[in-house]
């Protein structure tokens, strides 16, 4: 009824005012992840990881300012040397056990890392030389893990749609298959 209307639209107006009294960022929502620590941490790992002469290079200084802007092959080294070994032992290791599965600050970055991880290992599978439908299957299962743990993880996704890059990336699963390996028929925008 007519009624009902103006009484929603009422306790809208007042439900906005109350929201407008609010801070417009809750420090309680957002990931205590990109501390100084972690990336001293992450900067260590890199300094200190023996690898394989025919890895790239990446920034010893990841994070600050003077190690430039990273590159796409650097953001492929990151994802799939560095920073899983720094995370792991970062964020996954308590003392030698896996920290709690719970609210608590460990249990947090916990669920951080397995959000972390699944947005790796998407990639990972993405940038294989062959493609199969297993892997094309597994690409869509933690692209998906990984779009569902930006609801639940971070504020800004809740209040809004997604980023057309990560829309973009949910399609990759289609042309995996009819076009065969990422690296055959990437452009820029998918780099970016």
């Amino acid at each position: 009824s007519f009624i009902s209307i103006i009484l929603h639209h009422i306790n809208q107006i007042i439900l906005n005012s109350q929201r407008l009294k609010q801070p417009c960022n809750s420090s309680e929502f957002i990931a205590k992840t990109g501390d100084e620590d972690t990336l001293k941490w992450i900067q260590t790992v890199i300094r200190d990881t023996i690898h394989a002469s025919w890895v790239n290079s990446v920034p010893k200084y990841f994070g600050k300012k003077s190690a430039g802007s990273v590159k796409a092959e650097e953001w492929r080294t990151l994802s799939s040397l560095f920073l899983p070994i720094a995370l792991i032992i970062r964020w996954g290791d308590a003392d030698g056990s896996a920290p709690p599965e719970d609210d608590s600050k460990a249990g947090y970055l916990l669920k951080m890392l397995d959000h972390t991880m699944a947005l790796f290992q998407a990639t990972i599978v993405a940038l294989l030389y062959s493609v199969s439908t297993c892997r094309a299957n597994i690409y869509q299962k933690y692209h998906a893990e990984w779009v569902n743990g930006l609801t639940t993880l971070f504020p800004q996704p809740r209040e809004g749609k997604i980023k057309p890059n990560i829309h973009a990336a949910g399609h990759t699963f289609d042309f995996l298959l009819p076009f065969g390996p990422v690296m055959l028929w990437w452009c820029f925008p998918f780099e970016c």
